[in-house]
């Protein structure tokens, strides 16, 4: 296996911080080793700077499509650029190369760069070593690819583990933060964790597809939520299972089995990727390929382990995908992203030609977000449903249409005047209703408006 790229360089760490407190990434905001820049001047003038930067630089930058068309997969066909290689450099920043480095370094160098240099060398070590080595061969030959393919990693130090550390792909890179004084081996399955996502991304389009339409075609009432769950799921049964067995004792890891979100921060996850260890394990044991029977087994273990929940309108739009009118809608699907907890990055936007996955596939669950005044250019997703949401606008111009799709799969219309009102709308109909449902959905008459008899 090839030796794995891991930097720990105060560049990428500064890169992180500020696209961190500039909130342009997800990010362990609140344990950054510097966190606060007293004697920089005007931070925020700083940080408007470093936005704008990052933006320009985005628009110049090309992403090359992983396959000819996006993948009906989950984060299978997400290309963020990457933070360390693709920012404006240092002569574009003159506030960061005038103010930021050296008062970045000082406080950065006491503890964190001894601490990542340390971790970056065992790192190194045991990703080496014969178990891990063939661990890491068997999970990348079940996505079709070699151990050789892997992501730079990119380690950035937080000061403690209190508040939970993130790690996350972008491109070919994965950036790991790390808390002060950990062990190499609280990262190493998070190494492994991002390096499923990195395969995934990377399967021929031909076999994706094909996994694909397992859940679209199936009649489990959980198979549309099993899709939603799928990319995270898969990653956290193999970095934070498989992986993380190799390195504990038997009874450390059945110790570690049976605390709630060890596998991850999401119970819905959490159980799902716990259900799927056996059946993981066994494959990568045996050196088998990620296939149609491993997909059906994968759909019924969710069916009996989420049993409870498969109904839930909440989990539901949490694994469905995004179709948005216009960019306008781009800030309502964000605001929705969050406040849902979303696991999944699916989203078409009309205007950008991009295809969409909702349309093509009748077992997504999807939801559909446009103005008011867009609906009747809406795609043909259900001629029907198109009839209904015309009617549905001759009375109201803020509501919600629920459109069933087959035994698992529902479309969630979300017709509004404007993006902040389309956001709102999504989250107050998820805390009034729990339950999927066809028809309708009007949000109540706001405190103190009247209503005619």
């Amino acid at each position: 296996m090839a030796a794995v790229t891991i930097s720990a360089s105060i560049e990428t760490n500064l890169h992180y911080t500020l696209d961190c407190q500039a909130e342009l990434i997800p990010c362990t905001r609140q344990a950054l080793v510097v966190d606060e820049w007293h004697t920089s001047g005007d931070i925020e003038q700083t940080l408007n700077y470093w936005r704008d930067a990052r933006q320009r630089n985005t628009r110049s930058t090309t992403q090359q499509p992983i396959a000819a068309e996006p993948l009906p997969m989950p984060n299978f066909f997400s290309a963020l650029p990457d933070a360390g290689s693709q920012l404006a450099d240092s002569a574009d920043l003159p506030f960061l190369t005038d103010h930021l480095t050296s008062e970045f370094e000082q406080r950065w160098s006491g503890e964190a760069q001894p601490h990542l240099r340390r971790i970056a060398t065992q790192l190194r070590w045991e990703l080496r070593q014969p178990p891990i080595q063939m661990a890491l061969s068997a999970a990348a030959q079940f996505f079709g690819a070699t151990a050789d393919d892997l992501p730079q990693v990119v380690l950035v130090a937080i000061r403690d583990a209190r508040f939970g550390s993130r790690a996350q792909l972008r491109g070919d890179t994965m950036y790991v933060e790390t808390a002060l004084g950990e062990s190499v081996y609280d990262r190493l399955p998070v190494v492994a964790h991002e390096s499923v996502h990195y395969w995934a991304g990377r399967m021929r389009a031909q076999q994706a597809s094909k996994l694909a339409s397992v859940f679209h075609e199936s009649d489990s009432h959980c198979a549309s939520i099993a899709f939603g769950l799928f990319d995270e799921a898969i990653a956290s049964a193999i970095g934070n299972g498989y992986f993380e067995r190799l390195i504990r004792s038997d009874q450390a890891f059945d110790a570690y089995l049976k605390l709630p979100e060890s596998f991850y921060a999401d119970p819905i996850i959490d159980l799902a990727a716990k259900a799927l260890l056996p059946l993981v394990s066994e494959y990568l044991d045996d050196g088998r390929a990620l296939d149609v029977t491993f997909i059906e087994q994968y759909i019924q273990l969710t069916a009996r382990t989420l049993a409870n929940h498969c109904n839930s309108l909440a989990l539901q739009l949490r694994t469905s995908g995004y179709w948005l009118a216009n960019t306008d809608m781009l800030e309502a699907s964000q605001v929705s992203t969050r406040a849902l907890g979303s696991a999944t990055v699916l989203t078409d936007v009309a205007t950008t030609g991009t295809s969409a996955a909702l349309v093509a596939f009748q077992g997504l669950s999807g939801i559909i977000m446009t103005p008011s005044g867009d609906v009747r250019r809406l795609p043909a997703f259900d001629a029907d449903m198109l009839d209904a949401l015309t009617e549905s606008l001759k009375e109201n111009d803020t509501f919600v249409l629920g459109w069933s799709r087959n035994a698992h799969a529902s479309l969630y219309v979300v017709v509004a005047p404007d993006s902040i009102r389309a956001s709102q709308l999504l989250i107050q109909m998820v805390a009034l209703k729990r339950q999927r449902f066809s028809g309708v959905w009007l949000p109540p008459p706001l405190p103190g408006s009247r209503t005619s008899d």
